[in-house]
């Protein structure tokens, strides 16, 4: 009779067991989740146009912030390609994250390149896609940055 009751529990045992683990790989979606945020700025008034023949160079050592519904949640430097990373941990969801936050550049594109503009309008990314989540972390690359405003 104990083995009777030994073998009907294994499989429930295995059921619970792949339940908690299948629930453990799904990406953050409630408020208080790690975001890792990145990107490359290329020294452009428009990132998203790229010639193979005369690719665009990178922005290095630019000032990048990252904006959630207006506000400054954190600020870097670009490397010498032209990438940043933010790793942040916010009180929101994932939605809410890439609804309501912006990457900008507030360094003039005229430190890239003394033919584009010295003042405003700054070069400006959405957040579009999470590229890989973790228990832990959603990881969001941003847009193609844009000149926002006039020339």
């Amino acid at each position: 009779m104990a083995m009777k009751s030994f073998i009907l529990l294994i499989p429930i045992l295995i059921v619970i067991f792949v339940g908690t683990q299948a629930e453990a790989q799904l990406p953050p979606t409630t408020a208080g989740a790690s975001f890792n945020i990145s990107g490359i700025v290329l020294c452009s008034t428009d990132s998203s146009v790229y010639n193979v023949a005369t690719p665009t160079p990178p922005f290095p050592n630019a000032t990048v912030q990252l904006l959630c519904d207006g506000n400054v949640i954190a600020s870097t430097t670009t490397s010498e390609s032209g990438g940043f990373s933010f790793l942040v941990r916010l009180q929101a969801t994932l939605t809410t994250v890439l609804a309501s936050c912006k990457v900008d550049v507030v360094t003039p594109l005229s430190a890239c390149n003394a033919t584009l503009p010295s003042t405003s309008p700054s070069l400006e990314a959405s957040l579009r896609a999470t590229i890989q989540s973790s228990v832990t972390t959603s990881k969001i690359i941003t847009s193609p940055f844009q000149v926002m405003g006039s020339l």
